[in-house]
């Protein structure tokens, strides 16, 4: 491997070494000669201090004996063999995790390596989740880039183009999100970009070394990520739910399949959370936030592993069959994606059945729209919130409104027409009569006892407060939407 003297120079700083090297001092030197040879470190004495000239670049070292200072120099150069032929079998591994840390034992600064999309490859863990600045804490924990930090590379600095073939120096002065200057290093195969590598500048200043450096290592890392892009890109997983969604045809055969490997059955309850880019501000184009949007498939299936995401722009649409927005396992994961992304959320109600999904789409959507326009300080909208709006102003049939009743009242609903269950009527007459104990027990001619107990068994049921005018408004339109819903069936079936 061909050195440069500051590729040299980089691995002999805590020798407080003299430095009289050229800014483009180029890569071209093959070993440490105690007498001159074209292309190599000569190294002589000078008084009291011994130099090492590389065609003209000169490193001086005092207190040292020449034969020692003969042995380091050459011991550089075996090891950068070493070094990059351990990278060369690791990347052939595909372990780029293994690749970024042998590459600090040498760079001796923070790297990452990104693929395409942003998703980190890759990362120096020797510095912690809180060693840098918050986007490095965001990476560390999330295994992305920002797309807060994207945009403000794309629109405050769009001067600089960091997607150009090669190295981009980088320094964004006082900025809070990216605190530590560095170089960033786009690796393209067959003209398409399939990575990138930022090295940061933490333990010292970056140099024309290091950007050598990287420079060899992105050329043994074009063809593997190169790999690695059109394997991603051929992956179509997921689109057997996307034809559920959309009411298209489906193999039965492949659905079976991929509820078995989720665990899942075709009449579980099922939830939608809808992820969408904000509307763009000014200065910010559409387009532009959607393409960075492209990575939030990768994120989100690292660290949710029990939901199906697909990918319909300008939709991130995910399966599941709980509440991701109360899991303890992603709830904060979607509030770091809102306050740290220009995006919005929308979440559904859940519902028996794979094949309502389309319907709880609908809601996850309609959460978004009404949540953006009453709401829009805020990034996570629920369409618990806005059901009411929904019942009361919607167009659609009663067979898709029952859809969007209270999901507990609806079950009430449904034990009562399977089993005769007196929840659901129970607590219809109780709140006609304005959620009075004695005028219920008279209207159903029961003990009051029997009324109180049944009362407390709804409000168990509900996990709502029947004592919030806007829940009891909720209960009581759900149960009117069912019952209409009911007397239209019967007037159907004659």
């Amino acid at each position: 491997m061909k050195l440069s003297m500051w590729m040299i120079a980089n691995q002999l700083l805590d020798l407080d070494p003299v430095l009289e090297i050229a800014e483009d001092a180029p890569a071209i030197l093959n070993s440490a000669r105690l007498a001159y040879a074209t292309n190599c470190v000569y190294i002589y004495q000078e008084g009291n201090q011994v130099v090492c000239n590389g065609e003209g670049d000169r490193i001086i070292i005092r207190d040292m004996e020449l034969n020692r200072v003969f042995e380091l120099i050459q011991a550089i150069f075996d090891s950068y063999e070493d070094w990059m032929a351990e990278m060369e079998q690791q990347i052939r591994q595909k372990d780029y995790q293994g690749m970024t840390e042998t590459a600090h034992k040498l760079l001796k600064n923070p790297l990452i390596l990104f693929d395409a999309n942003s998703r980190v490859l890759g990362i120096t863990r020797e510095y912690g989740e809180d060693a840098l600045d918050p986007e490095w804490a965001y990476i560390y924990r999330y295994g992305y880039s920002s797309i807060n930090a994207l945009n403000m590379i794309r629109y405050s600095y769009s001067d600089t183009n960091f997607y150009d073939s090669g190295q981009q120096p980088y320094q964004f002065g006082n900025n809070k999100l990216i605190q530590y200057p560095g170089i960033s290093a786009s690796i393209y195969f067959n003209e398409i970009l399939c990575g990138r590598m930022n090295l940061l500048s933490k333990n010292r200043p970056l140099n024309q070394g290091d950007s050598q450096m990287l420079a060899s290592i992105s050329k043994i890392l074009e063809a593997s990520l190169g790999q690695l892009f059109f394997q991603n890109a051929a992956d179509n997983s997921g689109n057997i739910f996307l034809n559920i969604l959309l009411k298209k045809p489906y193999d039965a055969h492949r659905l079976q399949a991929q509820l078995a490997f989720q665990k899942w059955h075709e009449e579980d309850t099922f939830y939608i959370t809808l992820v969408q880019p904000r509307r763009p501000d000014a200065g910010m184009d559409g387009e532009g936030i959607q393409g960075q949007l492209n990575y939030l498939p990768q994120l989100l299936s690292k660290h949710i592993t029990h939901a199906v995401i697909l990918y319909w722009p300008p939709n991130l649409v995910l399966f599941s069959t709980e509440n991701l927005l109360e899991s303890p396992f992603s709830k904060d994961l979607f509030q770091q994606l809102v306050e740290n992304n220009p995006v919005q959320v929308g979440a559904s109600l859940p519902s028996p059945g794979l094949f309502h999904t389309p319907l709880l789409f609908h809601q996850a959507e309609y959460a978004i729209e009404r949540g953006d326009l009453c709401h829009p300080e805020q990034a996570i909208h629920r369409f618990r919130d806005y059901a009411i709006d929904y019942l009361l102003t919607s167009d659609a049939p009663l067979s898709e409104k029952i859809f969007a009743c209270m999901p507990e009242v609806r079950a009430m609903w449904e034990r009562k027409k399977e089993r005769g269950d007196e929840m659901f009527h129970t607590l219809k007459v109780f709140l006609d009569c304005e959620r009075s104990v004695p005028n219920t027990a008279a209207a159903l001619y029961l003990h009051r006892n029997t009324v109180v107990y049944r009362i407390k068994k709804i409000q168990n049921l509900l996990q709502c407060d029947l004592d919030d005018s806007r829940d009891r408004q909720y209960c009581w339109l759900s149960i009117h939407i069912l019952e209409l819903s009911e007397e239209e069936d019967k007037k159907r079936m004659g």
